[in-house]
């Protein structure tokens, strides 16, 4: 008789493993109410085996190894879940600290690149009234070949340095319009000046009266080169300033967001 009312048990649900199944793989966001279900179900199986007079131990030996599958089932699955998502999280972060310590790099790029410029070509005349005509140009126009992936740090706009993107963006935007100061005030001094003091034999070294430069380069490209060359060291003093501030401000919300991870910065590299 009990292996009849075995046989009567398991055939009245077929579908009990498939049940197992199903919930071992539900979606971990629903744990609540997986665990509902699981519950009502049972209960609701054990009862109705009560009421049509089967046993409650054979019902009770049914149930047991149903539910011990089930709740192994769910909580390796449960745990599983929690090992990836920990893994995703880890994986997103080290990404997101790679991105930014890739946009402090870029930074300190443009930095050191017009420091370098200001050191050799602007810092000795900044102070020379015949700055516009001593100060030599760059030879070879500077490449703007220094570039940041802008979309590889918006996560920043999910944190409370979210006006740190747009700093950055100004700070190549300045960097930009430093080189280009640079290079027009270059082009002009060697396409131009030169080639006119040239033809008004004008000796290097020696001394000239700004009336006797300013008649020799005409009016016009006099002032010009003279407007030129105070936009070069405007430019250039305001975006290394900049520049400077910005990476500082990376450096340390890249520290606050992802603490004890490696950042690196400006003067440590």
């Amino acid at each position: 008789m009990p292996q009849a009312s075995h046989v009567e048990v398991r055939d009245a649900h077929p579908n009990l493993q498939g049940l197992v199944n199903a919930i071992s793989g539900t979606n971990m966001k629903a744990e609540n109410e997986v665990i509902v279900s699981v519950l009502v179900f049972f209960i609701g199986f054990a009862v109705g085996g009560v009421l049509d007079g089967k046993s409650f131990d054979t019902a009770y030996t049914v149930i047991l190894p149903a539910v011990t599958t089930l709740l192994a089932a769910y909580l390796g699955a449960k745990y599983a879940f929690k090992l990836q998502a920990m893994k995703n999280i880890e994986e997103l972060a080290s990404s997101n600290v790679a991105a930014g310590n890739r946009a402090v790099f870029s930074l300190i790029r443009t930095f050191n690149r017009l420091k370098n410029i200001e050191t050799q070509f602007i810092e000795p005349y900044k102070h020379d009234k015949a700055a516009f005509l001593q100060m030599p140009p760059v030879l070879g126009l500077i490449r703007d070949d220094i570039s940041l992936d802008f979309d590889s740090i918006s996560f920043l706009l999910e944190t409370k340095h979210r006006n740190l993107l747009g700093e950055i963006t100004v700070g190549f935007a300045k960097y930009q319009s430093a080189i280009d100061a640079i290079n027009e005030r270059s082009k002009l001094h060697i396409n131009q000046v030169q080639p006119l003091l040239e033809k008004a034999d004008f000796i290097e070294g020696q001394n000239y009266s700004f009336e006797h430069i300013e008649a020799a380069l005409g009016k016009r490209l006099y002032i010009t080169v003279k407007q030129s060359t105070d936009q070069v060291f405007e430019h250039t003093t305001d975006t290394l300033r900049f520049i400077e501030e910005v990476s500082g401000k990376l450096t340390k919300a890249l520290q606050e967001t992802f603490p004890g991870r490696e950042i690196i910065s400006l003067g440590k590299i």
